[in-house]
């Protein structure tokens, strides 16, 4: 039998804390990096409305951020991947088949602008839980009614 390597077994106390840090929206293992400076923001929107607008815009120029409430945060909350998928839009979808024409700098910032506007698209975690909790409602009154059909109706 082979000795335990705790070096690789996984410590249960990181899991309870991937797990807290889940449920209170929170994403593990990233620690919250310092976010880009408001320069950058703006010309990556800049960028935005300069190249993706020309086919995700709205006719008359209204929502006046027509992309954003698109942006899933799976696939572009993380700016790196973000700036991945950028150079590759046909693997989102495969009528994107745009290539990206600004500079790689211009890149770099609407990738950090997608990414920030995603995250804030990302469900909160209690509107997330409000199915399960339904859930757990719903068989917590199942069960007390079967409960009382076993018990019989009461004597008075």
């Amino acid at each position: 039998m082979r000795p335990l390597d705790f070096s690789r077994e996984p410590h249960p106390g990181r899991l309870v804390v991937a797990l807290l840090a889940l449920a209170l929206g929170g994403t593990p293992g990233r620690a919250a990096s310092a976010s880009d400076s408001p320069d950058v923001h703006v010309r990556g929107e800049a960028a935005m409305r300069r190249f993706c607008l020309s086919c995700h815009g709205s006719p008359g120029g209204f929502p006046e951020d027509p992309l954003g409430p698109r942006l899933r945060p799976e696939l572009w909350g993380d700016p790196a991947l973000a700036y991945e998928n950028i150079g590759q839009l046909w693997r989102i979808n495969r009528r994107m088949d745009q290539p990206f024409t600004g500079s790689d700098g211009d890149r770099r910032a609407l990738a950090s602008w997608l990414s920030r506007r995603s995250l804030q698209n990302r469900t909160p975690p209690w509107k997330a839980a409000l199915p399960w909790a339904a859930g757990v409602v719903l068989l917590a009154a199942g069960g007390f009614v079967i409960r009382s059909r076993r018990r019989g109706p009461r004597a008075r």
